[in-house]
């Protein structure tokens, strides 16, 4: 069988390593001053802006707050990208970043008061699983092995649409189990 791999991080006063959450972002500058001000927060958080032509002003706007506003323990870093990656090519940056083992979501995502924790429960309970879906495809944790087990995201699918479709069926072609734990996010 394949070897078990713990998790490297958990909740606040758990083993003391913090939840690093990341997403690309496009438009919608309000959504993602929304995620980052109210609810959960992680520990890190990094923001990948993708850019068609101009960078969107409301999310040049989040991002400068974002960036300017220093919150006690979290660590923000943004990402600014000439052009736009595509969601498979942000996610593999996301991952190749953080060597997998965070959540990725995307900017209209919430996370409700004490979400994050439960989330990190039931991660750290099935730790054998290397894909969690939190919310569908649109919020999901990633374990250090997936790049190992599943490979990547596939960039060919650009610049978005199906590309989550296409690893749970590439999860499934391979008899990899994926997790299907979907948490109340938001308010």
């Amino acid at each position: 069988g394949a070897a078990r791999v713990e998790p490297r991080w958990c909740g606040p006063g758990r083993r003391g390593v913090a939840v690093r959450t990341a997403g690309p972002v496009l438009n919608r500058g309000d959504l993602l001053r929304r995620q980052l001000e109210r609810g959960d927060r992680a520990a890190e958080v990094w923001v990948i802006v993708n850019s068609i032509g101009a960078v969107d002003p409301s999310v040049e706007d989040a991002v400068r707050d974002l960036e300017n506003q220093q919150r006690p323990g979290v660590r923000v870093r943004v990402e600014r990208i000439a052009g736009n990656l595509g969601v498979a090519g942000s996610w593999n940056l996301i991952m190749d970043h953080f060597g997998g083992d965070c959540v990725i979501s995307n900017s209209d995502i919430e996370f409700a008061p004490g979400i994050l924790r439960e989330a990190m429960a039931k991660i750290e309970a099935r730790s054998d699983i290397v894909l969690h879906h939190l919310w569908a495809a649109s919020c999901f944790y990633v374990s250090a092995a997936f790049p190992a087990t599943l490979g990547w995201f596939d960039e060919n699918i650009y610049p978005a649409y199906h590309e989550d479709q296409e690893i749970r069926l590439r999860s499934g072609a391979m008899g990899v189990l994926v997790e299907a734990t979907h948490l109340q996010l938001g308010t």
